[in-house]
């Protein structure tokens, strides 16, 4: 039960920790819960990555092409350790064929990501990125 003064502020530590106690999440703070994705983007498959084509993101700072198939996203706020993991999928523009995603060279404050169309070729296509995690 909560002192007679009511719930106070949780601490980012505390919603991490997903603590059981007398506290309620601000608004600014909700970001921190352990389920909610800490950054997301939506990537063009023109090649064109400049951050008008990028703008339906969050806590993406940058993203560099590296080559076909294969480009750098780089995060606003880094995570905590390069523990945190990375979710991608490919939306494919026509049928129902899919490809490969991976994820390589996870940093605190970047991935790189790659994508093969279903011959194994790396490709560019429509991308979204996820990443999930403990932020600093």
């Amino acid at each position: 039960a909560c002192a007679s003064s009511g719930p106070s502020q949780a601490t980012k530590a505390n919603i991490e920790s997903e603590a059981n106690q007398c506290t309620y999440v601000p608004p600014d703070l909700l970001r921190f819960t352990p389920g909610a994705a800490k950054a997301w983007v939506q990537v063009p498959a023109n090649g064109v990555l400049s951050p008008t084509e990028y703008t339906d993101s969050y806590n993406v700072s940058g993203i560099t092409d590296n080559a076909t198939g294969n480009m750098t996203v780089t995060w606003d706020e880094d995570f905590g350790a390069t523990t945190s993991y990375v979710v991608h999928v490919e939306h494919v523009g026509t049928g129902c064929t899919r490809g490969d995603n991976r994820v390589t060279c996870l940093a605190t404050g970047s991935a790189i990501v790659l994508v093969y169309n279903a011959a194994g070729n790396e490709t560019d296509s429509i991308r979204f990125v996820t990443a999930f995690g403990d932020q600093a």
